[in-house]
């Protein structure tokens, strides 16, 4: 038997990183269409009362250099690229990404604990299950966050035939903040996905236990932002706009402006037309998108990258029909748009105080939800005037919608997401019977008429429903600005194939 060439073995290993890409491709593809994503309770919260420690003796916190250890790179590469390259069978890839995660942690003997323990509990895939490697990626959370490291995980079970694996969605802390409701502090996490899985997440947030308070994901925040709210900041509606853009345009304008300040509102304003154009082309091509099965695909605040682009350009062959090519004129328009918005010096820390905006009424949405999780001796109805139809999930969600529908501030931009809500959701979704409830209780023209006592009405509907007058308070120290480029880092020159 020959021995392989250098050129072998880099064409080996070049091969083993495209087929992590095209496996991380296809579970954001399984995640699109099957709806794995998200939901809080689509994998038990397994929170275990005792440490992991595989019967070694417990690390000593004096012990833990963090200093050393390069979490970005752990969370936002390696941590995840391990997991999918087990679930491709390369061997020799696992086993180097296994060896740079050992090298990274060293410095800490108790995030090197931890990883060795969710690498066994996944060992036997024929008999791997949830209670074996979620329980760990809660003590992985834990642990970081005991230490305020601002990254966090989570294992989501893949099944590939009788297989059972887990992939692993990353995330970095940007904000932990506290908010106030009827005199009790509940935490709220922003967090910024940093893996390169691709999924999608599915809400613009959820509540976790009671100790780990609620979890808002960015990326579903930053989608209401760019594509409801900034094309908002033309002050000429679109053509067939919905009534609900037009009537609301003018107030969350004036909102956004007093907080984001004239000079980055004129940058918004400037650009926010051709937003709206590049998502009418973007619409435009679903069905392309469909065909090429790249409905995944988001559209970023720049436009689509050229990695993006490169997609629609490739095996366009699908039986019995082939998929349409883009249109030349789109296309070119498309390139155009990008390289426009790419001359906007100013518009990222635009965007960026834009979305921390976008953020405060989910923050606030969240943490009543936390408010509204009593003692079982306190148990009762929630919503004692509601509808006897409607679920405990529904009125807790009425609940939270009307914390910020109510709110003095919050109110425009609160309704705003309202309505998009019931636009998108459908008819029997939780979300949307909480709002329609919400409707017949005094607000039914908050989507198409523009109710000018809507302030009233809202805390007028809130005390009729749920016997409360007040709403929340977003602590003073909410951050100003949220980081709208969500893409992760780019890979560094040593982790290249």
């Amino acid at each position: 038997m020959s021995a392989s060439s250098p050129k072998d073995s880099r064409a080996t290993k070049s091969l083993s990183w495209v087929l992590i890409g095209l496996l991380f491709v296809l579970i954001a593809v399984n995640v699109a269409v099957f709806g794995l994503m998200e939901s809080p309770t689509e994998v038990p919260e397994i929170n275990p009362s005792e440490p992991i420690t595989d019967g070694e003796p417990p690390v000593e916190e004096a012990s833990v250099q963090w200093d050393e250890i390069n979490l970005e790179r752990v969370h936002s590469w390696l941590l995840p690229s391990w997991a999918i390259a087990r679930i491709n069978g390369s061997n020799e890839q696992t086993k180097e990404l296994r060896e740079e995660l050992l090298a990274e942690l060293s410095p800490n003997p108790k995030l090197v604990e931890l990883f060795l323990s969710l690498e066994a509990s996944g060992s036997e895939s024929e008999s791997t299950t949830t209670e074996q490697f979620v329980p760990i990626c809660w003590a992985w959370n834990q642990y970081l966050d005991r230490h305020q490291a601002p990254w966090r995980i989570r294992c989501i079970q893949y099944v590939v035939q009788e297989d059972t694996w887990f992939y692993i969605n990353t995330y970095q802390v940007v904000a932990d903040v506290i908010v106030d409701i009827e005199d009790e502090g509940h935490r709220v996490r922003l967090l910024r996905r940093m893996d390169r899985n691709g999924a999608r997440e599915n809400y613009l947030g959820h509540t976790g236990t009671e100790v780990e308070g609620a979890l808002l994901v960015l990326d579903r925040i930053r989608d209401f932002a760019l594509d409801d709210l900034w094309p908002l900041l033309d002050s000429e509606p679109a053509k067939n706009s919905p009534p609900y853009q037009v009537i609301l345009g003018p107030a969350v304008r004036s909102d956004i402006q007093r907080v984001v300040g004239s000079e980055h509102m004129t940058v918004l304003s400037r650009t926010a037309g051709i937003r709206k154009e590049m998502l009418n082309i973007w619409s435009d091509l679903q069905p392309i998108r469909d065909c090429l099965e790249l409905s995944h695909l988001r559209l970023p605040w720049s436009g689509p990258t050229k990695e993006t682009l490169s997609q629609f350009k490739g095996e366009r062959t699908r039986q019995p029909n082939p998929c349409p090519e883009i249109p030349p004129k789109k296309l070119g328009r498309l390139l155009q748009i990008t390289d426009e918005l790419a001359k906007e010096g100013q518009l990222v820390p635009a965007l960026d105080h834009m979305l921390a905006w976008a953020a405060r009424p989910v923050v606030l949405h969240e943490a009543q939800h936390l408010a509204d999780r009593r003692p079982s001796e306190e148990q009762g109805p929630l919503c004692p005037r509601c509808s006897s139809n409607l679920s405990e999930s529904e009125q807790s969600e009425l609940s939270a919608y009307m914390a910020t529908l109510a709110h003095p501030a919050l109110a425009n931009t609160a309704r705003l997401q309202a309505c998009v809500a019931l636009e998108q959701l459908p008819e029997d979704s939780v979300h949307a019977q909480a709002l329609g409830e919400i409707l017949r209780s005094g607000l039914d023209g908050m989507c198409d008429q523009p109710l000018n006592d809507f302030d009233r009405l809202a805390v007028h509907a809130q005390a009729l429903l749920l016997g409360r007058t007040s709403s929340g308070t977003i602590p003073t120290d909410f951050p100003r600005r949220l980081p709208v480029a969500l893409e992760p880092p780019k890979m560094d020159p040593s982790e290249s194939p």
